[in-house]
């Protein structure tokens, strides 16, 4: 029974060496992992790492699809921002002007290029004379090469100066605007038809006498301003009337009367009082009622 137990206790000490060597003997997986090192492997995950709650509040920013829109990037936006694009130019011009106040690349016509843009600029070239002046003397107002003629140079050209020749007489008043020892009114040839238009019956060459124009209320020096033909012929019609009505009061009154009534009171016959006062009355025809009283009266 002693021996049993011995050989009993034999088996149990040596069995599980023999079956380990039996095992690493017949093993089959990939000897690749019997060779890494398991002793310094250190365990680090987290056991509660995926039951841990996400922090929204911090990490994400709630008003980041309210901010309001700033194209320049300027940390002033679009709605209070003066100039969108941040291009020097004001929003409010480049809608006038037609440039992209969103766009820095668009920017509006400044011709003269001195930050101030064509559509506010009151000299687009910079040639020191307003575009609206320029307009009237017909220089161009984008060519600082082109300028209003300024016959005594003083800056202000003469076709806003009263004395174009600066000799002290006012134009109205002077014969010789620019001061050339040629009479205005034998040089000044409106049309360019090389007749000057104190010689010139048509001075607009529009195709209506300068006499009926003056008539009809059209201007004589305006080829794009001609008589309404309609007013013409009532116009013909009234200065037939006004002519016998004058003769009639010549031959009914006298000629001092009449004399009085039309050239020294300034009455405007019948035939025009409905529709003309005594300044169009006196620009148009007086001169040529004053001769026919004198003619009619044998006046001199």
């Amino acid at each position: 029974m002693q021996n049993s137990k011995k050989l009993f206790l034999i088996f149990a000490l040596l069995a599980p060496t023999l079956v380990f060597g039996y095992w690493k003997k017949h093993k089959t997986y990939n000897s690749y992992v019997d060779n890494i090192p398991t002793d310094n492997i250190e365990v680090k995950a987290d056991p509660d790492q995926f039951n841990k709650p996400v922090d929204v509040e911090k990490k994400a920013d709630p008003d980041q699809f309210n901010k309001p829109v700033d194209t320049d990037n300027d940390g002033n936006p679009d709605i209070t921002d003066p100039d969108d694009d941040n291009d020097g130019y004001d929003d409010d011009v480049e809608n006038k002007a037609g440039s992209d106040p969103l766009d820095p690349f668009s920017k509006p016509v400044d011709t003269d290029n001195d930050g101030n843009p064509d559509i506010t600029d009151p000299d687009d070239d910079n040639d020191n004379y307003d575009d609206d002046v320029e307009n009237k003397a017909g220089s161009d107002p984008l060519d600082p090469f082109s300028k209003p003629v300024d016959t005594d140079n003083d800056g202000n050209p003469d076709i806003t100066d009263p004395d174009d020749d600066n000799d002290g007489i006012l134009d109205a008043q002077d014969p010789d605007d620019n001061n050339d020892g040629i009479p205005d009114k034998e040089e000044t040839d409106t049309d360019g038809d090389g007749i000057p238009d104190n010689q010139d019956s048509d001075d607009d060459n529009d195709a209506f006498a300068d006499d009926v124009e003056n008539k009809a209320g059209s201007d004589p020096l305006d080829e794009n301003s001609t008589p309404d033909l309609g007013k013409v012929e009532e116009r013909r019609k009234n200065e037939k009337n006004a002519r016998i009505e004058i003769e009639g009061e010549i031959q009914k009154f006298s000629c001092g009367w009449v004399w009085n009534k039309y050239i020294e009171k300034k009455e405007v016959p019948k035939a025009y009082s409905s529709e003309y006062n005594w300044n169009k009355w006196s620009k148009f025809d007086i001169k040529e009622f004053e001769s026919f009283i004198k003619e009619k009266c044998k006046l001199k």
